[in-house]
């Protein structure tokens, strides 16, 4: 994206025109129509209304609005501007969004404090257009963002050739057995079904909640993931990098081999017998990293290893290993929990 320009630059110079910012004193006049405007921001404007033309710059993609005061209301030819997606409000006078009803592609509106933005206000008129609140004052719209192809061949398509909206919601779509290799995921995907599917060098974001991943195989990827209750038994983590809270998932012998260092692990109720993780950290109190409270741990073997890097440090007598949180874990006679000898 390029710098921000004024709105006379943006007309006589339409190449950089993609960003503009309007300052006390800047006119917006009709000509800005004719520029190729993406982002458009007003911040800290004494406006009291919107200049006609903004709800003539089809290209807008964001409306930055921010600290507008005096400004209580959103003309309805910008609501239904047909490529805005993000609209920002925030510390607006703004009190209803009329004629939201016409927008085919927002997807994002802040609307902290404002008078639409209190918490009773704010679940009304998400119920009305069919949002979720997604942080307080922030809403998510549904409308605009393309569902899932219902065909499987067209579905793996779009995910592998990258063109999948990450807005668009997997849930319960069915993955299995189907291989991805450097694909992004951050389409939300509970209850998906991930079943011997084969992932490698793959970064997945989303939310997994209840998803089966009986079976699958992640190797060489990068995983920021919620995955509560998800079905993992036999599924297989090999030098992957995880942020991922797992709590009440089952993880029946799955397999953790090889992690990457100070990989961060929330196993909490989770079911993992027969569990085999290895993991490897920079230092030993990023053992703490792993959580594993009140979880199955019976006949689990889970080691500790410093990585190549940290044991080639100068020794220190000082340095001891500190314990992952097994608070209430049950642990049978075969679990094993090892710490490997510090140099």
């Amino acid at each position: 994206m390029s710098p921000a320009v004024s709105p006379e630059l943006a007309i006589q110079f339409p190449t950089f025109a993609r960003k503009v910012k309007v300052r006390p004193g800047d006119k917006l006049t009709d000509a800005l129509a004719r520029a190729p405007v993406d982002w458009l921001t007003l911040e800290k404007s004494k406006l009291a209304t919107l200049p006609a033309v903004v709800g003539k710059l089809t290209l807008l993609r964001v409306l930055d609005l921010t600290g507008a005061r005096n400004l209580t209301k959103i003309p309805a030819s910008v609501l239904a501007l047909p490529n805005l997606s993000h609209l920002y409000l925030d510390g607006t006078g703004v009190k209803n969004l009329d004629g939201i009803e016409r927008s085919t592609s927002l997807r994002i509106i802040s609307l902290r404090r404002t008078p639409l933005g209190k918490t009773k206000e704010l679940e009304a008129f998400a119920e009305r257009v069919g949002a979720v609140i997604t942080d307080p004052g922030e809403l998510r719209l549904r409308r605009g963002i393309p569902p899932a192809p219902k065909n499987r061949a067209k579905l793996l398509k779009v995910i592998r050739d990258g063109s999948l909206d990450s807005w668009t919601d997997l849930k319960g779509v069915n993955l299995s057995g189907a291989k991805f290799d450097g694909i992004e995921l951050a389409s939300h995907a509970t209850k998906a079904n991930l079943a011997k599917s084969v992932w490698t060098r793959c970064e997945i974001h989303c939310d997994l909640t209840g998803a089966n991943l009986e079976g699958a195989t992640f190797e060489n990827c990068i995983i920021n993931a919620t995955m509560t209750k998800v079905r993992a038994k036999g599924a297989t983590f090999r030098n992957c990098y995880l942020y991922v809270s797992l709590t009440g998932a089952d993880l029946t012998a799955a397999r953790f081999l090889d992690l990457e260092p100070d990989c961060i692990l929330d196993l909490a109720k989770a079911k993992a017998r027969k569990l085999q993780l290895e993991l490897r950290v920079t230092e030993p109190k990023q053992a703490k990293l792993l959580k594993a409270r009140n979880a199955d741990l019976r006949d689990a073997t889970i080691t500790f290893a410093l990585t190549d890097e940290a044991r080639a440090k100068k020794p220190d007598p000082k340095r001891k290993w500190s314990t992952g949180d097994f608070f209430g874990a049950k642990l049978g006679k075969t679990t094993r929990i090892e710490y490997a000898p510090l140099p």
